[in-house]
């Protein structure tokens, strides 16, 4: 496995775990249809809470922006719309972006949490 995907792998890991800290219960992890895809769907109380997590070394954040492209936003949308879909979900839902930043010389990575992300302004 390349290493950006194991880092990937590591910070949804993470992610959940500190999901589950917070009181979410984890309903589904990489979760797939076709060529849709969440990487972690949650309740946090009655409200179905789709997921995208991004990790990023410190070395790779230092080298650019984070970006979540139009692409990205627009097949997260769509397979958030196929999954209450296909199960058939009336309760109230949201979308969540989680990025973690893991740094070698911190012994904690930095989490930062926006629920409610706008796919669309």
């Amino acid at each position: 496995m390349a290493e950006h995907n194991e880092l990937g792998r590591w910070g949804e890991d993470y992610a959940t775990i500190w999901l589950r800290d917070k009181g979410y219960v984890i309903v589904e992890r990489d979760w797939h249809s076709k060529h849709r895809d969440i990487d972690i769907i949650a309740l946090d109380g009655n409200t179905m809470v789709f997921v995208e997590v991004r990790t990023r070394s410190s070395q790779f954040m230092s080298s650019g922006p984070f970006v979540f492209s139009q692409e990205k936003r627009t097949n997260v949308k769509r397979s958030i719309a196929h999954y209450l879909r296909s199960h058939h979900i009336t309760r109230p839902s949201r979308f969540d972006l989680i990025i973690i930043i893991k740094s070698n010389n911190e012994a904690y990575p930095q989490v930062q949490h926006i629920q409610g992300f706008r796919l669309f302004p």
